[in-house]
Formats: structure tokens, sequence, C-alpha cells
């Protein structure tokens, strides 16, 4: 009777446990073993685990012949480049590199299975073989005391060495002293995001890792972060989660949250601002780096800056001088707010060519407070211009000045403080303060003399 054998995937990425490691004068360093999935050729980049040691491949071999290419479920021998053989091990694991992340942990479900009655009681420790990899693991259990002869359990197995496994992989436990296998089982999470604590494992979700594929065993690990983005590679963005995974990319890494917890980050953010401008109605929004201190703190600084342009990029907020504040937000001009900008106003009007400072300014006590954010919007108006040293006018007169400064400049190639002294009357301390102003906004230049400037000439 004739036995069907399942032939090896030949999709997906490639993965080949080590199980000899030998060196040939001439040649270098060759690892040897079955390929489990996918194809290899010498193109690849491989790469060894749990190491994560970049290899180059030189030559490939099939039952002692040379190919180009090995496909799943073959006999393989590669030769490595520039590869010692005392940087491999039996029971290290070749994969395409980025593919696998080494883990100390794992969650898998076990059934005992012995001829001799042996029991799993919680924290044993035991021999794993998973692969061609052999080491000694804590069988933590999960939600029991004890996984009986003939019982299936959900465990964590717990190493004191990083392992390269993937989802799916089948492993065995066994009693080394007593020479006997007491189980076998599946890894259902090769990275799990913390060790097991009473409580903080779900059984639902390992269950459903369990029946999933790969996707849905990414989609669970995402969901298991929490709050933290994951980074995951770009062929795990292009995973069709149903809206239900939200990404970033930053410095070419790609990050993944659940969209459960990227809509609890827009609301805490709504929060914040729905208090900021209870406290602050005269302020248009809050520096990005205290709302990083105050509100994201546990995301890193690039990020949190990702964060904050995709939220732009999606209308909910606006960006403007490193200013956050929400979309369609507008400051309500009260009647506080209007007499402070109206005194504000008037004062200037009145100094008109004699600049103030904004404490030679009249400001009742009780609005004092507020001066400063009412001064902000109406100087990102330009209804007010900062000229230098805490001087300020009105954009009206500021424009009246530059009007004829410009002009000037066009006929004679310069302007010259004479020239506003005869033309408004200005003193030379405030037309130098006018100057230290368009020398900053780049409209003029300082050419060695003080008393005159010439165009601004941009590159």
């Amino acid at each position: 009777m004739a036995l069907t054998v399942e032939k090896k995937p030949e999709d997906g990425e490639f993965v080949l446990p080590i199980d000899r490691v030998f060196s040939i004068a001439g040649y270098g360093t060759v690892v040897t073993g079955t390929l489990l999935r996918g194809v290899i050729d010498c193109s690849t980049k491989a790469m060894i685990y749990p190491k994560e040691r970049a290899v180059r491949i030189r030559n490939i071999q099939v039952h002692g012949k040379d190919v180009d290419k090995a496909y799943a479920g073959e006999r393989v021998a590669l030769n490595l480049s520039d590869m010692e053989k005392k940087e491999i091990k039996r029971g290290s694991l070749l994969a395409r590199a980025g593919s696998i992340t080494p883990s100390t942990i794992c969650n898998a479900k076990v059934k005992v299975d012995n001829d001799d009655q042996v029991s799993i009681k919680n924290h044993s420790k035991l021999e794993l073989l998973v692969g061609t990899a052999h080491m000694e693991a804590k069988i933590v259990l999960i939600d029991q005391k004890e996984v009986e002869n003939g019982e299936s359990a959900w465990v964590q197995l717990q190493l004191n060495t990083p392992i390269a496994v993937r989802a799916k992989e089948r492993f065995i436990l066994r009693n080394e002293a007593a020479k006997v296998t007491v189980a076998g089982g599946m890894i259902v999470d090769p990275n799990p995001a913390r060790k097991y604590k009473k409580g903080c494992v779900d059984i639902d979700a390992l269950q459903t890792l369990e029946m999933g594929d790969a996707n849905a065993l990414l989609y669970e690990k995402i969901v298991q972060a929490g709050g933290d983005f994951l980074e995951i590679t770009k062929e795990q963005s292009m995973v069709d989660f149903s809206d239900r995974v939200f990404t970033l990319e930053v410095n070419k890494k790609i990050y993944a949250i659940s969209k459960a917890y990227f809509m609890q980050y827009i609301d805490r953010l709504d929060t914040y601002f729905q208090d900021f401008y209870e406290k602050n109605p005269y302020k248009l929004g809050q520096k990005q780096m205290v709302i990083h201190q105050q509100v994201f703190r546990r995301l890193k600084k690039d990020l949190y800056l990702a964060l904050c342009n995709r939220l732009v990029e999606m209308g909910k907020y606006n960006v403007k001088d490193d200013i956050l504040s929400l979309a369609g937000h507008r400051i309500v001009k009260d009647e506080r707010y209007i007499r402070i900008a109206n005194q504000l106003v008037n004062s200037m009007q009145r100094a008109q060519f004699v600049f103030l400072k904004l404490g030679e300014i009249p400001i009742d006590q009780e609005d004092q407070p507020y001066l400063s954010d009412v001064l902000l919007c109406m100087l990102q108006k330009h209804t007010i211009i900062r000229l230098e040293n805490d001087y300020y006018t009105l954009g009206s007169i500021y424009k009246k000045l530059l009007a004829v400064s410009k002009e000037q400049m066009e006929i004679e190639g310069k302007i010259s403080i004479d020239v506003l002294r005869e033309k408004f009357g200005i003193s030379r301390k405030n037309a130098k303060l006018f100057f230290a102003c368009t020398d900053r906004e780049k409209v003029t230049r300082f050419d060695g003399f003080e008393s005159e400037r010439t165009p601004y000439i941009r590159a």
C-alpha cells in the first residue's frame, strides 16, 4: 500500500533548520538541513537565527549536485561566505533577513501523551526539541497547576536563551533524566508581549491564533500590544485587516496599532484640547513637545511626531510653527478679548512711529493673565508686528515704512534712516528697530552702515 507524502509548501518565507555545520578547505563554512518551506537561491538575503547574523549564500547543493535553487522538502547544503564554523551551531535557523524575531518566551498548546503516565506540573523544567534546536525550557501553565496524561493545556515556554521559531511550528517536550518523551505541542504565539502573569493572557485570543492563519496571528499580536506601536514588515503592512489596524511609517520602519487603541489616542487628544481651550480661551493651540510630555509620554518622539502628521493629513488637527491645534478651532473674541485688543491697537495708533514696549501699554490688572495670548493672536494675523527687544507696532504702520523702504531701494539701491526721518519724523532709535525687523524678515540686509540698509538678495 503506497503512502502519500504531504508536499512541503513552496510559497511563503523560506525556513531551513540547520542540523550540521562543517568546513571544507578552499570553500569555507557549509551548513546542511531540510528546507521546510519556500525557495532559496544565491541572491536570497538570508540571516542566521537566533544570532541575527546576515549571511551571503555562495553556493547551493541538493543531493551532492550544484543547483541554482532549492525547493521546500529538499535536503540542502549551503556554502556560506564570510562566516566562521564556530559562529553557527546545530539548532540555528536560516531564514530571510528580518522575517523572524528571536524570543525567550513563546505561548503554545501542549498535549501530554506518554506511556509512563507522566504529568506536567506548573514551572516544570523539560527539554524542548523544535526544528533542530534542543534546550531547557520552563513550562509555565496558564491558569492551571498540572496537566495530566492525555490532557491538553495552554502553556508559556520560558527559555534561558533566545530561540527562533514561527507560529504553527511543532515541538516535543522530553524529560531527559528519565529518558521519557512527555508531550508534544504547537507554537501559537512565538513573540508574546510579556512573560505570563495570572490573568494577563487572553485564552480566547490564543484559541483564535490556534485556529487562524498567519494574518490572524499578526492581528492578535497587534491587539495584545495594547497602546504600543508594534514594528511589522512591509509585507505584513499590506495585509487587509478590514480597517481594524492603523499603521505609521517612521525612518523606513513600519509600525502598527489596533484601530481601537488608535481611536483612544484621538479621544485622549480631543479631551486634552477640550480642557486646554476651556482654560486658555485665546490660544490657538499648544506646542507639540508639551503635548508629547503631558499626553503621549509612552510614545517615542519620532512615533509621536509621525502620529501628529497623520492626524494633520486626516484633517483632524493643524500644525504651524510647532503649534498643534484642533482643525476648525476659532478663537472666540468675547468682551475681554476685544477690550485687550482695542487697548493695544489704540495705544500703538496714538504712538504712531514711537514704538512701544508691552509694559508701556496700560492693561487692566484683571486682563493681565490673558494679554500674552491676545497679543499672540494679533501677531499671527499681522495686526501687530514685533520689531525687536519687545518693541511692537501696528501692521498698518509697519507697512507704511516698508512701502517707502522698498520704493527707495528700487530707486537708490538702499534705504537710509535720514529718508525715513524726513518722511515720517521717526527717531534714529525707532528706525533702527524697524531695520532690525526687516533684516530678520529678509527684506533688507546690513552692509556695515547702521544708518542704512540694502535689499536682501536671495540665493
